[in-house]
C-alpha cells in the first residue's frame, strides 16, 4: 500500500475528513494535502499513529511507504531491500500478488527510464564523428600547430553515425 491508500482506511475506519485527521494527529493541512496526491511519504510518526487505528503493525507501513519512497527516485538498490521487507512483513496472498505488481512496475519503470536514455544517447551521436586512431605516431608529430594538418604515420578511421 502506499501513503494516499493509508490515509483512505485512515478515513475510512475513522470517519473523519482529512481536515479533522489534520486536527487529531496534529498534522498540518499542507502535509495532508501531499499525502493524499502522493508527493510524499507517510512520516515515521504519523505510520506509527495510523498503525494504531488500522491494527496494522507499523514496520510495514514504515516498509511500505519507504518501498514507495524508492520507486519514486528509481533506486533499484533500495527498491529491492524494501520489496524484500514488506514481503516479509506481508500476510495474505491479495497483499503478496499487490506488491508483486508494484515491484514489476517499478522494473518496467526503470527500464523505460534506460531505454530513454539510450534514445536520448543514440541521438546525441547521430550527427557526431567518431575518431579512432589505429597506429599511433611519435609523439613530437602529434603535437602538430594545426589539428587539421595530417599527423604521419597514423591511421585513422571515420565513422558517422
Amino acid at each position: 500500500m502506499n501513503t494516499p491508500e493509508y490515509l483512505d482506511k485512515v478515513r475510512a475506519v475513522t470517519g473523519f475528513t482529512n481536515y479533522k485527521i489534520a486536527q487529531e494527529f496534529a498534522i498540518s493541512q499542507s502535509e495532508i494535502s501531499k499525502y493524499k496526491l502522493g508527493k510524499v511519504s507517510l512520516s515515521e510518526a504519523h505510520a506509527f499513529q495510523f498503525s494504531e487505528i488500522l491494527g496494522i503493525p507499523a514496520d510495514k507501513i514504515i516498509a511500505d511507504t519507504k518501498l514507495e519512497n524508492a520507486l519514486k527516485k528509481s533506486d533499484t538498490k533500495k527498491i529491492e531491500f524494501w520489496t524484500h521487507q514488506v514481503e516479509r512483513l506481508t500476510n495474505t496472498k491479495s497483499e503478496k500478488a499487490q506488491l508483486k505488481k508494484i515491484k514489476q512496475a517499478g522494473i518496467e519503470k526503470l527500464k523505460a527510464e534506460f531505454q530513454e536514455k539510450m534514445d536520448a544517447l543514440k541521438h546525441g551521436l547521430t550527427s557526431a564523428v567518431i575518431f579512432s586512431v589505429l597506429a599511433f605516431s611519435p609523439v613530437d608529430e602529434l603535437h602538430a600547430k594545426d589539428i587539421s594538418e595530417p599527423v604521419s604515420k597514423t591511421s585513422a578511421q571515420f565513422i558517422l553515425c
